[in-house]
């Protein structure tokens, strides 16, 4: 599924792969905000351990 995204292009996908739990609520946040691009966000179902901290998130 990624890889017919990203055939795509960037112009109309964005795939997202957060690393945590914390990036993945800003990806989420960012995914939400926006209305131009397809976003796919790939996450797990398990819990994830958390390496960044909140405020760290945004940055990376």
């Amino acid at each position: 599924m990624v890889h017919e995204e990203l055939n795509k292009g960037p112009d109309v996908v964005r795939v997202l792969l957060p690393p945590d739990a914390n990036s993945l609520l800003v990806a989420l946040d960012e995914c939400l905000g926006g209305r131009i691009r397809i976003d796919v966000i790939v996450a797990g179902k398990q819990p994830e351990p958390r390496y960044l901290w909140l405020g760290w998130s945004p940055q990376r």
